[in-house]
């Protein structure tokens, strides 16, 4: 019987990059349970955060790494709270007006 030989590929796993701005383990790091929990609303990644807010994607990793927009990490990855966001929006906006 003739050997086989097969070809094999092998890639090394590297961890992956963080968000840029947004440090790995933010101040709000005890916040994630309290949103799940509390049903806070959907959390959304930024690029739909972007979509939605009509923002360039950097702008809102800014916004996170300033603290202007609710956010938690899940594992490697950052989901903002947009819900409560534009709801602070609107308080300031009403602030505003009185």
């Amino acid at each position: 019987m003739p050997e086989v030989t097969q070809t094999f590929t092998s890639h090394t796993v590297t961890k992956s990059g963080a968000s840029p701005n947004v440090p790995a383990r933010p101040d709000n790091h005890g916040q994630f349970a309290a949103l799940v929990l509390h049903g806070s609303g959907r959390l959304v990644s930024p690029k739909e955060a972007a979509e939605r807010l009509g923002i360039k994607r950097s702008t809102v990793y800014t916004l996170c790494a300033k603290g202007e927009l609710p956010h938690v990490r899940v594992g490697s990855l950052l989901r903002i709270d947009l819900d409560a966001f534009l709801a602070m929006q609107r308080a300031q906006r009403e602030r505003r007006r009185h």
